[in-house]
């Protein structure tokens, strides 16, 4: 009581009065002996791994353990303890961990977990303990903390969770001044020493570092090799292994004293290098969990030294590997890896490159010949030629390290070759002219080719000589890179410029051009070494022609010569022309070489009888090449208008080319003027007439002078006559005198006399119009459709008739029907039509009144009009059955199409059924075939084949395939519009397999009744099988029946065999574990599924319930040669299936190998 007092002294009075009045209330209740100890709950912990709420009982707590080491394996034995025994002492039983807490404190809980091996792992917790009420922390419970507790509550102070715990004296869950009450009446002046006081415990996690065990070292120990290091991690609070630290040692103590690191190794995996030869390896691992925490290293060994492996390689070579220009008389020499030796029977062998051929051979082991000094051996020179390839094999195994180690040898000509010094001098190999050459241009460079590539030296010459008289023509330094252009092993040397008709040759002193190596052209000499001729190289040319080129007054019938500048001779294959200059027409083609119309005599050429036109204008053409000299130079030609063109002089009078308007035209405008066109301009004749006629007596209309009347008039080629307004539809025509136009020349126009040359009709200013009296549409044409026709200028005949009248551009089936006159200026013509379709709208008809129409008897043709092609209305699809995405439609329901209007079939279009699985075709179906497709109003029935269950189909429709009204409907052409899915067939018995082996008699087909199928088992001599075989002797079907389950009964899911009688070796290529394991039974049967005789085919299986076709393998109605599955093989039908197909669907079968027996008796469904 003096610390509680001493310590109220310290607080004010108000506090002092508080407590004493709490005092008072309250007194001290004696106790006769010391209370126990106690744990107030709950036990706090932030430790995942502990489970909540931990149990507590008096002084003590416990939990449970025994799972918290999975890294650990087998049986896992846990302890405890706690580094302070005087706060805390722990123990451990069967997994679980027992704490008696002894006083206030912190210490450290230990939790030891080991399994069989020892391994052990330890987790360490930290232990917390204060009294309940002890609200300073002091470690004694006193009136200060029963203070504290009303201040809380007075003041309502914020408290931390901690707070809370430690003053909720009564464990409420808040704090009140019965807290205080029983702090003070129960607690204050207790210690855990007299008793009766309340823990509180708190558990924290301690963040263990984790633990590397088992390290090992896994691997060949050799260089090369790799090696990897093994560990065991282990956590406490199982964390993760993160960034564990790894190193690799070497070492030459095995207990790894005296061990050095190995750069860069700090992976868990290492290759043995060549410095580890012949040390320890060691490999340390440092554990590192997710949370950083670092473990102790351990290190493990390799527990033999690493061995020298490594075979001795080629670290060089004397001459190296491709080396040139090697001395021929150098010994050869090989540098290995480290000191090698000599094996016996092995050879080293110099070749030489071109042909493999062996030119030396040596012993590995001849001392004589190869000598070894440590890591080089000496081969002896083994006589070489110049500038020549060799390349040296070594056996492997012809050296060998002192290890033991031998070479790999080298075999490959890439290895160890080279080439050895050039010692021949250059040889010219060609020349450009070729010595002797006849041909030689005057103008192209020479070139000289060596046998090497050579180099110019300087102050040596080249000169080019005339050969008539060694004149030097050029002379040029061997070095002078403007004259002398030296490219590897061509020497081009500049033309100086040659004359033709002339002979050279070129001398090259010894010495000008040298090899690489030195070794020198010997050089050429004289005129025989390198000589050559240039040619006549000149082509002929044209001097002079006759008649000159722009000649004119040229007599048509005079022969043409050209003459050229040498002789020449005719080519053959070659051509002259002579062309119009008017339009580069051709008037005449010779041949070059024709003698008899190309006469050549030197150097003139002439070319007979041209038969020129008169007055025209010509140009003539040579092809190139046509003529050539003696010494073959090709004349170069000519082309076009101006190398030789001339003009004959005119002698033919002009003549009409064309009149405006033309003869016998009609309509023609009364005011317009007339014209005449000529061949050629002309000229007017002054005082010569030009007379216009009437035709219709002969009167002279109007008559010009040339000269004096301003109504004609010449203008180049066209005479125009200017006129008084002729009279409405009047023929005239026009007369005009000989010699009133003439040509330049002075020829005179024949002229024109009487009606036929240039006569016309005036214009016709009637005018027929044609009035629509209903629309012209092609609907209307045959409901009184009628046009009203008004003409002006003319008036209609009073007793017309249709025959008066033509219908122009009118539909096929429209005709008159019937004609009349309102009145002498309208008419009306009613049409009849026979309906005959037609689909484009007519734009250009019109009615045409014919001569007897009229009171002018002349013809009249109406404006034109539009008669309007309809649009026949598309039947529309508006449903199907079944309809779009159906399912469990039956396999013989018939499709159904419903249009909005009434159709009709079409023929040549067709209705098409697809396998939805594979787009194969089912069956197709014309639509105008009325055994299939039945058609009323607009409802078309298409009947099928059966379906086959279970599969999805799809039907395309072709357009046009069902019509109405001549129009047809649409096509249907994608597969997603109408499709469907046949219903499963009902469970019944079905053939589930079908095999044929190579043998002759191998044949057996499986059946199966299904689990849903009913009665159990199927009723016996209801189910039949058919066999069809087709005779081709006979030409018959002939069909064999077995029937089922008659002796023997057909259980559900249990497979029934039925075999060929003769198929002896059945259980021999079986095997009696691929069958079901509810057995099965199986019957032989006599030969109706073989074959048999040679001209009897097995076409198919079909399987009947009564009359009904239950199942279809095959085709029934296939007829010829070849049998079903004739080459042999097992089909076995697909899971999923629990019935039979009314026709053969081969989707529905899985197909295996001839000889596959290993499927019969053991059905999955």
């Amino acid at each position: 009581m003096i610390k509680t007092l001493t310590r109220l002294r310290k607080r004010r009075s108000a506090g002092f009065a508080l407590l004493l009045a709490i005092a008072l209330a309250f007194p001290p209740v004696a106790r006769a002996t010391p209370l126990p100890n106690g744990i107030a709950p709950p036990v706090m912990s932030n430790v995942g791994w502990i489970a909540a709420p931990i149990a507590v009982a008096l002084d003590s707590f416990s939990f449970e353990a025994g799972n918290h080491y999975p890294q650990l394996t087998g049986s896992v034995n846990v302890t405890a303890t706690t580094d302070n025994p005087s706060i805390a002492v722990a123990s451990a039983a069967d997994g679980t961990v027992r704490v008696q807490v002894k006083s206030t404190g912190t210490t450290r809980l230990a939790i030891t977990g080991t399994e069989a091996s020892s391994s052990a792992l330890t987790d360490h917790l930290q232990m917390k303990v204060t009294l309940l009420g002890d609200t300073d922390g002091d470690g004694v419970l006193t009136s200060a903390d029963v203070l504290y507790i009303n201040k809380v509550v007075n003041s309502k102070l914020t408290t931390t969770d901690e707070e809370k715990n430690r003053l909720d004296i009564n464990r409420d869950g808040q704090i009140t001044s019965a807290d205080a009450i029983l702090l003070m009446n129960s607690y204050v002046g207790k210690t855990p020493v007299t008793g009766g006081v309340k823990f509180l415990v708190s558990l924290s996690d301690v963040n263990d570092a984790p633990v590397a065990e088992q390290a090992a070292i896994s691997g060949t120990i050799q260089t090369g090799q790799a090696l990897t290091g093994t560990y065991r991690y282990l956590d406490p609070e199982n964390d993760a292994e993160s960034n564990s630290a790894y190193q690799w040692y070497r070492g030459s103590q095995a207990d790894g004293i005296g061990k050095t690191t190995i750069a860069g190794a700090t992976g868990n995996q290492y290759t043995v290098q060549d410095a580890d030869v012949g040390q320890y390896l060691f490999f340390a691992v440092t554990p590192v969990d997710a949370k950083g925490a670092a473990g102790s290293a351990v290190v493990a060994a390799t527990g033999s030294l690493v061995l020298d492996t490594t075979p001795p390689v080629l670290a060089s070579t004397i001459p190296a590997a491709g080396a040139a220009k090697v001395d021929l008389n150098a010994s050869l020499s090989a540098t290995f890896s480290e000191p090698v030796e000599a094996a016996d029977g092995k050879s080293i062998i110099v070749r030489r490159s071109a042909d493999n051929v062996a030119v030396r051979t040596y012993a590995a082991n001849d001392t004589t010949n190869v000598t070894i000094s440590g890591r080089t051996v000496v081969f002896l020179n083994p006589g070489l030629d110049g500038e020549t390839s060799y390349y040296v094999e070594i056996d492997a195994g012809a050296f060998l390290d002192l290890a033991g180690n031998e070479f790999a040898g080298l075999n490959l000509e890439s290895s160890w070759s080279f080439m050895t010094k050039d010692v021949a001098a250059p040889v010219a190999i060609s020349t450009t002219p070729v010595n002797q050459g006849m041909t030689v241009d005057k103008t192209a460079d020479f070139s000289l080719t060596f046998n090497k590539p050579v180099v110019a030296v300087a102050g040596k010459w080249l000169s080019i000589r005339d050969k008539a008289d060694d004149s030097v023509k050029a002379s040029y330094e061997a070095n002078d890179n403007s004259k002398v252009i030296v490219a590897g092993t061509t020497v081009t040397i500049q033309n100086p410029g040659l004359d033709e008709k002339s002979s050279y040759y070129i001398e090259i002193e010894s010495g000008a051009f040298e090899d690489v190596s030195g070794n020198s052209f010997a050089g050429l000499s004289g005129n025989a070494a390198w000589t050559f001729t240039v040619p006549d190289l000149t082509a002929p040319t044209v001097d002079s022609t006759t008649p000159d080129n722009g000649g004119t007054g040229v007599n048509r019938s005079d022969d043409l010569t050209v003459t050229f500048s040498k002789p020449v001779v005719a080519v053959a294959g070659k051509t002259i022309l002579i062309r119009r200059a008017t339009d580069n027409s051709i008037l005449k083609t010779y041949a070059a070489n024709d003698a008899n119309e190309v006469v050549i005599s030197g150097a003139t050429v002439t070319l007979k009888s041209p038969n020129l036109e008169d007055g025209a204008s010509f140009y003539v053409e040579i092809d190139a090449g046509a003529f050539k000299d003696a010494a073959g130079n090709d004349f170069a030609g000519l082309n076009g208008s101006t190398g030789w063109s001339f003009a004959t002089e005119d002698t033919i009078a002009p003549f009409v080319s064309s009149t405006t308007p033309a003869n016998n035209a009609t309509g023609v405008s009364k005011t317009a003027d007339l014209s005449v066109t000529f061949n050629e301009p002309v000229i007017a004749v002054n005082g010569k007439a030009v007379t216009i006629r009437d035709a219709s007596d002969n009167s002279a209309f109007a008559t010009y002078t040339l000269g004096t009347d301003s109504e004609v008039t010449v203008s180049g080629g066209v005479l125009t006559i200017q006129h008084s307004a002729f009279a409405e539809l009047q023929r005239y025509y026009v007369e005009i005198e000989s010699g009133a136009l003439k040509d330049a020349a002075g020829n005179g126009f024949a002229g024109m006399t009487g009606g036929a040359a240039w006569s016309f009709e005036s214009l016709d200013s009637r005018v027929l119009s044609a009035t629509p009296g209903v629309p012209l549409v092609e609907s209307n044409l045959g409901t009184g459709a009628y046009l009203i026709l008004d003409i002006t200028g003319d008036t209609f005949s009073s007793d017309i008739k249709e025959q008066d009248f033509r219908l122009n551009h009118a539909p096929q089936g429209l005709e008159i029907d019937l004609v009349g006159t309102m009145n002498p200026n309208t008419a009306f013509v009613l049409f009849d039509f026979d309906g005959t379709d037609f689909d484009t709208s007519i734009t250009d008809f019109s009615v045409t009144a014919l001569p007897s129409a009229l009171t002018s008897g002349k013809t009249l043709t109406s404006n034109t009009m539009t008669i309007t092609a309809e649009a026949k209305p598309t039947p529309n699809i508006t449903g199907t059955t079944p309809a779009n995405n159906a399912v469990d439609v039956g396999d013989a329901a018939n499709l159904t199409l419903v249009f909005d209007k009434n159709v009709t079939a079409a023929a040549g279009k067709a209705i098409t059924i697809y396998k939805k699985a594979n787009d194969s075709v089912f069956e197709t179906i014309m639509a105008n075939d009325t055994t299939k497709v039945s058609v009323s109003g607009g409802t078309v029935t298409i009947q099928h084949n059966p379906f086959v269950g279970n599969l999805e189909y799809y039907v395309l429709v072709d357009a046009g395939a069902f019509t109405a009204n001549d129009a047809g409907n649409a096509a249907i052409t994608d597969k997603t519009v109408w499709n469907f899915k046949i219903a499963a067939p009902a469970p019944d018995m079905f053939i589930s397999e079908f095999l044929r082996g190579s043998g002759s008699h191998q044949v057996a087909i499986e059946l199966y009744y299904p689990t849903a199928a009913s009665p159990n088992p199927a009723p016996a001599d209801t189910y039949s099988l058919f066999v069809y075989q087709y005779n081709t002797a006979t030409s018959k079907m002939v069909v064999a029946e077995i029937n089922i389950g008659s002796g023997h009964p057909i259980f559900r899911t249990v497979p029934y065999i039925i075999i060929d009688r003769a198929f002896d070796d059945f259980m021999d290529v079986t095997k009696p574990a691929d069958f079901s394991s509810t057995g099965y039974p199986y019957v032989n049967n006599a030969d109706v599924f073989y074959d048999y005789p040679a001209n009897v085919y097995l076409k198919a299986l079909v399987l009947k319930k009564g009359s009904q076709v239950v199942d279809v393998v095959g085709d029934p109605n296939a007829t010829g040669p070849g049998s079903f599955l004739a080459s042999g093989g097992t089909l076995v039908r697909k899971s999923g299936i629990a019935g039979g197909s009314k026709i053969y669907e081969p989707l529905q079968w899985d197909v295996y190998p001839v000889n596959t027996f290993n499927k019969i008796g053991n059905h999955t469904p």
